[in-house]
């Protein structure tokens, strides 16, 4: 478990990277290090946990130890608000379960929820409603929530605060852009003052292998009784065992002896295709 919240959650949209390190035995969310009200990053990107020094996280405990969280009142409160007087401190999973705001970016703040940054500047003057969200296409609720956020572009449109989140998580720096009109700088500096975290990293579908699954062939036997005794992935280049594949969707296979076929069929439909 992560040692500042104490959550083995492993969900990279709402807490980062869960990291460890051979050799040190600490286990602790990315997000957890960036907003730790005590914890400074003295360390180059590859020493300690991105940066953060292993002799400064202990410190940084050992801090948190003596603060209890103003919600579930469990000591290690790493984080505090910084809105000036307010004294609500909290783990950043408890702040985030109560619609604390994490700013990543510059001083990389934290609010309670009294204090959070709003989008009441950019409500429309026609009557909100249900709208629909551009990126999942379900309906959201057009009004400055937690759980909804406002496009600075797009006047008229609302999208859910998950949505946009795993949108920049997959996207990136690079291409994270309003999803209605491919705004981008307005659109990122409006989501990074609400909340959202845009990793400085390339798209995931930009990566080298991202689409290395579409280069395999299908290679299985569906037949309904298979008679390979090497099992249904077993297929021979030539012969019975040879897998032949459907001809309209390629990915349903047979072995010849599985249909009982003295030879290959010029043409051969799986039962699926040849239903439609």
């Amino acid at each position: 478990s992560c040692v500042f919240c104490l959550s083995s959650a492993d969900d990279e949209d709402k807490y980062g990277k869960f990291l460890s390190k051979e050799g040190e035995n600490i286990t602790v969310h990315q997000y957890c290090l960036l907003f730790a009200s005590g914890l400074a990053q003295n360390g180059g990107d590859d020493e300690g946990f991105d940066g953060f020094l292993c002799k400064d996280i202990d410190t940084e405990l050992k801090r948190a130890k003596r603060l209890k969280c103003s919600y579930c009142h469990v000591s290690g409160a790493s984080i505090g608000c910084v809105a000036v007087k307010c004294s609500k401190k909290f783990h950043f999973g408890c702040g985030r379960d109560k619609q604390a705001l994490f700013q990543f970016f510059g001083s990389f703040n934290s609010f309670c929820r009294s204090h959070r940054p709003t989008q009441k500047d950019l409500q429309c003057n026609h009557s909100a409603g249900a709208e629909t969200c551009p990126i999942c296409l379900m309906s959201v609720d057009a009004h400055d929530l937690y759980e909804t956020l406002k496009s600075p572009c797009c006047k008229r449109s609302w999208f859910h605060r998950e949505c946009v989140q795993r949108q920049a998580t997959a996207s990136g720096i690079h291409f994270f852009r309003c999803a209605v009109c491919n705004n981008i700088q307005d659109f990122q500096d409006e989501m990074l003052r609400m909340g959202i975290h845009i990793p400085d990293r390339d798209a995931v579908w930009e990566s080298g292998d991202a689409f290395a699954d579409l280069l395999e062939t299908y290679n299985r036997c569906d037949a309904d009784v298979c008679l390979c005794k090497k099992g249904r992935e077993h297929g021979g280049r030539h012969g019975k065992w040879k897998i032949r594949l459907c001809d309209v969707c390629g990915q349903c296979g047979t072995h010849k002896i599985c249909q009982g076929w003295v030879a290959m069929p010029d043409i051969w439909e799986c039962p699926t295709c040849a239903a439609v």
